[in-house]
């Protein structure tokens, strides 16, 4: 509002950049000293002022990312100075209001899971006993419901972890795929494994950094399980024998032989620790990843075992397992065409499985460096983990319809 000099009132109007100045005061916290940058929007609504055409235009200049640590603890990514913003159809481009990528929530729970029960369980109950080891495993398969026997159905999209606390939810995991899919899964491990030999011609765009090679075992064996006698049981570490009392598990041996020359190639006593299950809506499987306590036996076994009689096979199981074991770095895939005795005499039943293994030793190294804050990859290899699981729980089936 203006006084003119005659003395009539006049009411003058606010300008657009006045207008936004006002709103801005009353909404901001600092009320009349707005930083700057606070409104950006701003900027697209003042008048541009008129450039001077005797200076030179001023290139503008990149801004780089910032070399700094990872928050979970890895190093820098090696030559950071040098990774510029992507500069594609979208312009100078950051991953967030921070430039960091936050970990998917399922995978942050396999992170976490694998820590606390492979890294943390040996800080708290110490080094393992002399032959016993922890072996990782994933395996492919499906969570049921055993009320209706079919595969649970969630109100979910996307990957989950099971709350296992979780009273009102009961699920069995049933481990197997279908011969189909076995032979689906050999097709595509079989491809990997030529792919991964030598640069693939034809590719776009061309492949000029060599794979690093698969490399793959078949085995035939016998697996025979026997029930541990008293004796046999007391035999066992107190970490294994714990383990078997807090599940009310019965302890049994796994004999394994060579199929073609009968040798004895491993003699376990396995328990379970833990198990993470993964639900995967979007493709036909779900997964399991467990954490097992294993103990290798010596010679001694057979005087620790029940041996079965006539009128009680009971006490023994045997399997075939022909399987197909394919390396890549600290992972091993493992595809099984498993046939045992079936329930009726002069029968046998056939199953198939699928599963992923992760070195206990990296994942323990990493682990511990992690804990340390010093230089790690436990992240990548985690991560390589959960990416080998997730190719193969979408493979036999393909997603889901």
């Amino acid at each position: 509002m203006e006084i003119h000099s005659s003395g009539v009132i006049r009411t003058r109007v606010r300008t657009l950049d006045e207008e936004i100045a006002i709103a801005e005061r009353k909404q901001s916290p600092y009320g009349s000293r707005t930083p700057q940058g606070l409104f950006p929007w701003r900027n697209r609504y003042a008048p541009t002022k008129a450039r001077d055409a005797s200076q030179p235009i001023q290139p503008i200049q990149p801004r780089t990312r910032p070399v700094k640590q990872q928050p979970n603890g890895l190093a820098p990514l090696p030559n950071a100075q040098s990774l510029a913003p992507d500069s594609g159809v979208l312009g100078p481009w950051e991953d967030s209001i921070t430039n960091n990528i936050p970990s998917h929530e399922c995978f942050s729970h396999l992170s976490d899971f694998l820590y606390n029960e492979v890294v943390a369980r040996l800080n708290v109950e110490g080094p393992l006993e002399a032959g016993t080891a922890i072996k990782i495993e994933a395996k492919i398969g499906q969570l049921i419901c055993p009320d209706t026997n079919t595969r649970i159905r969630l109100p979910v999209m996307g990957e989950h972890a099971i709350n296992k606390e979780d009273l009102g939810l009961r699920t069995i995991f049933k481990s197997s795929i279908t011969q189909d899919q076995h032979s689906s899964t050999n097709g595509v491990l079989n491809t990997a494994f030529r792919d991964s030999q030598k640069p693939k011609s034809g590719s776009v765009p061309p492949q000029t950094t060599p794979r690093i090679p698969l490399t793959y075992v078949h085995a035939r064996e016998i697996d025979t399980y026997y029930e541990l006698s008293r004796a046999g049981i007391l035999s066992l570490p107190w970490s294994i024998r714990s383990k078997l009392k807090a599940h009310n598990s019965s302890a049994r041996v796994r004999i394994t032989t060579d199929q073609k020359t009968g040798d004895v190639v491993g003699k376990i006593v396995k328990v379970c620790l833990a198990n993470l299950d993964v639900h995967s809506p979007h493709t036909e499987f779900d997964y399991r990843v467990s954490i097992n306590l294993e103990k290798q036996l010596g010679d001694e076994w057979l005087g620790l075992v029940v041996l079965p009689t006539a009128t009680d096979a009971k006490r023994s199981h045997r399997r075939n397992n022909d399987r197909l074991s394919y390396q890549h770095l600290a992972y091993q895939i493992n595809l099984s065409r498993i046939t045992s005795p079936g329930v009726k005499k002069h029968t046998t039943d056939k199953a198939h499985e699928l599963s992923v293994e992760v070195s206990t030793a990296k994942v323990l190294g990493h682990g511990s460096l992690w804990k340390h804050d010093k230089p790690n990859e436990f992240e990548k290899l985690v991560r390589g983990f959960a990416n080998n699981i997730r190719l193969l729980a979408a493979c036999p089936g393909g997603p889901r319809s």
